[in-house]
């Protein structure tokens, strides 16, 4: 009678069914999980001679199954009871009474890595605010010798005393169209100032009015005189052409009328000074 049958199951793997020498009986086929047939045909011999790997698994928990019933012990209750101690205790006894050796326990203290000290990044200081080099002079009419030195500085005394306004800050939001109402009011009766035309104008305010008069000199403080001495800055050493010198007279000189025409100034310091010619600059 043959030990075993093997034949390929849908799989493509050779499964195996053994014959019991004594009944007849065959039990359930059992993959090999192998699609070649000699490699089935050893593994089904090992099988046949061996037990299958099921059967051995079986075989072995029964056997410790067996063992545990006949000593009386719960070993897995038996260890959770256990103290530290009493483990390290029984760990030595059952290496004793087997004859297995103890390994030495390492009693080293682990090392203290102490951590590396943290560098903190530098903290970049803000870059100093760039001053603005005011030129405006006081002088200049007096050095020319055409009046009295004492006469000269009374043609420099403010217009609007009273009148705080900080100058370029006020131009700069004359040409703002959100902060202008000027620039509103024109645009509301369809007059058209553009908002290239309003950037044209603030930039004027940065090269041209900022440099000779700074950041603190107020709309109060401006005479007819500091405004020529402003224009002919602009071309004897600006080298501007007339245009251009005319385009930031036109800068200050809407703002200063809207100002006079609004009552916060008494009396327009440009109304008396002159435009230059386009050609040259060279006042009219």
């Amino acid at each position: 009678m043959r030990p075993f049958y093997i034949i390929k199951n849908k799989y493509g793997f050779y499964s195996v069914s053994f014959v019991n020498q004594t009944t007849g009986k065959r039990t359930a086929w059992k993959s090999t999980h192998t699609a070649d047939y000699s490699e089935a045909m050893l593994i089904a011999s090992t099988w046949y001679k061996d037990g299958s790997p099921s059967e051995q698994a079986r075989t072995a928990l029964r056997i410790s199954k067996q063992e545990n019933k006949s000593s009386g012990i719960d070993v897995e209750k038996l260890i959770a009871r256990l103290t530290d101690a009493e483990a390290k205790l029984l760990y030595i006894e059952l290496a004793a009474k087997f004859g297995t050796s103890v390994p030495v326990l390492n009693t080293t203290p682990t090392p203290v890595v102490e951590a590396a000290p943290v560098n903190t990044a530098p903290v970049e200081e803000p870059a100093p605010k760039k001053k603005v080099v005011v030129v405006h002079k006081k002088n200049a009419l007096a050095d020319s010798g055409l009046l009295p030195e004492d006469v000269a500085q009374k043609v420099y005394e403010p217009l609007n005393p009273d009148c705080t306004i900080k100058l370029c800050e006020f131009l700069r939001n004359f040409w703002t169209p959100e902060k202008s109402e000027y620039i509103q009011n024109k645009r509301a009766h369809k007059k058209s100032i553009g908002d290239y035309h309003c950037k044209e104008m603030r930039g004027m305010v940065d090269r041209y009015w900022l440099p000779f008069f700074g950041e603190e000199f107020t709309v109060g403080e401006l005479s007819e005189q500091y405004l020529e001495d402003f224009l002919q800055e602009l071309a004897n050493f600006r080298h501007l052409k007339g245009a251009t010198i005319n385009h930031a007279r036109t800068c200050g000189a809407t703002g200063l009328k809207w100002l006079k025409n609004k009552g916060v100034i008494h009396s327009n310091p440009m109304a008396n000074v002159e435009a230059f010619s386009k050609s040259d600059a060279t006042p009219r």
